[in-house]
């Protein structure tokens, strides 16, 4: 786990490592304003946890991080961007087995415009059942495959 020990001798995250391992995992190729942006968001959501004395990201429970992104008074883009970034981070987490959810089991939807409800999102298995439950027997099915297909 990855903890300091505060000047009130309380265990808090220690927000210099969870950004290292999150920035290990970063594509190299990104621009650094994007990096910085991602960066901001964790900094601001790794100080929410602090200041909530969230003692370590295993600690973190989902209803955290909505209250988090909900105590925020942002945009519907804006919003939309936190809660990519938090999925991102989670998903970072977890695979180094810090955290004991994903991202993707956290926001599985993330609504970026508010006339849009689409998964932005799919399991292998939900790909696979879209595409085995398309009906092969006319042209509007094999045309609906060709998409799907080309979507996933």
């Amino acid at each position: 786990m990855y903890l300091v020990i505060s000047k009130e001798d309380k265990d808090m995250i220690d927000k210099a490592k969870c950004i290292d391992i999150y920035l290990d995992y970063q594509d190299k190729n990104l621009k650094q304003a994007t990096i910085k942006g991602k960066l901001r968001g964790i900094r601001q959501f790794l100080d929410y946890c602090i200041i909530n004395e969230i003692e370590d990201v295993k600690h973190i429970e989902k209803t955290d991080v909505y209250n988090f992104v909900n105590s925020k008074d942002w945009a519907s883009q804006s919003r939309s961007k936190a809660q990519f970034i938090l999925r991102d981070f989670f998903n970072v987490m977890k695979r180094k087995e810090l955290s004991n959810y994903d991202g993707n089991e956290l926001y599985p939807i993330i609504i970026t415009n508010k006339r849009d409800r689409i998964l932005s999102y799919y399991s292998n298995e939900e790909i696979s059942k879209m595409i085995n439950g398309i009906d092969l027997t006319n042209h509007c099915g094999v045309r609906d495959k060709c998409m799907i297909v080309i979507a996933a």
